[in-house]
Order: structure tokens, then sequence, then C-alpha cells
């Protein structure tokens, strides 16, 4: 199974300001959905609590999300089911469309039990910071512009990655800034 880093980050490296997604990239989300359609798509807490969606119901339809979180109380008070008998480390959403893990392994188990071909972490800052040392591939999304926030991506040794593919998208109607999409393997040693 391969990992992969999924993320929006400005020139500054800023992938998030007070809660949400600095910017506004029609193009960008739906590059997102397409290419971890299918897929488990590993976020933490805060990450998925800035989607705002419904958790009674699906949050990102045809995909398999695992939010892992330190915060237990808070999961199993506010989102889910209790723990399963058999797995402590283990809540679920009330429909099965997300489960909640309190360790980055437990996730990566899960996608490997489900046979994934690939596992998308799309967030926040700790959880890529987490993933990063067993990623293969990333997808970023360069957001041409210096922009304020409070969130960033971590530092990233690009030596160690290779540039597979690029596509330049400029401004226009829907998208006030210029955008790249860049893929990225990680180099053979």
């Amino acid at each position: 199974m391969n990992i992969a880093i999924i993320v929006a980050a400005s020139e500054n490296n800023v992938i998030g300001a007070n809660g949400r997604i600095p910017w506004r990239l029609p193009d960008d989300m739906a590059f997102f959905k397409r290419i971890t359609m299918g897929h488990h798509v590993v976020m933490g807490r805060k990450t998925w609590e800035s989607l705002h969606v419904d958790p009674m119901r699906r949050g990102l339809p045809g995909r398999a999300i695992i939010m892992l979180t330190r915060r237990w109380d808070v999961a199993e008070n506010d989102y889910c089911f209790p723990p399963h008998a058999d797995d402590p480390n283990y809540l679920t959403f009330p429909g099965g469309h997300t489960e909640i893990r309190s360790e980055w392994r437990f996730a990566k188990q899960r996608a490997e039990q489900r046979e994934d071909s690939e596992l998308f972490v799309a967030g926040g800052s700790e959880i890529y910071a987490k993933a990063l040392p067993e990623t293969d591939r990333i997808y970023l999304t360069r957001v041409h512009a210096h922009v304020p926030g409070d969130v960033y991506l971590p530092e990233i040794d690009w030596s160690q990655w290779v540039e597979v593919s690029r596509e330049y998208h400029a401004p226009d109607a829907r998208h006030i800034h210029s955008f790249s999409f860049i893929t990225y393997e990680r180099a053979l040693t």
C-alpha cells in the first residue's frame, strides 16, 4: 500500500488560518475529490471539523474517513458510538462512514486490512508530520501567494523527492490565486 500526502499550501507553506482553508480554489477541491475517491483518507480532528459536515451524514462520499485524535473524550461524547469492546482504539459514527482512531499506526492497519492501494493523508500539520517518514507520494497544490495563517506544512526535505508532474493554473473568475498541481515521489536511495 502506498501512503500519499495530499495538501494545498501557499508559497509561505500556510495550510490553514483560524480553522479554515485560507483560499477558495474550486478546481483544487475537484482535484482532491478525484484523487481520493474510493480510498481511505486520514485526517486529524481539527481538519475533520473544518469540513463542517454533519456527523450523522456521510462526510466525503465515496471515501472511507479515518479521523485521528488524542481528544478521545471529545470524539466519544460529541460524535459517535462508544468504543468497540474488541478494540478500545476504535470509534465509529452512526452509519459507519467515519472511523476514529487514536494513533497513526491504527489508521494504517485499517487501510491495509481493507486492501486499499493508496492511503491518503489530508492533514493537519501534526498528521502530515507523523506520516511523512512513511510517505511514498506527495500531491501538492502550491498556491502561488503568500497568505497569513496559523497552521503550516511541516518542513519537508525536498532533496528526498522527485517531481513527476506539474500542472499550472492561472487565476480566473473562480480562482483569485494562481496555483499548480505538483506530484512528487520519494527518491530511490
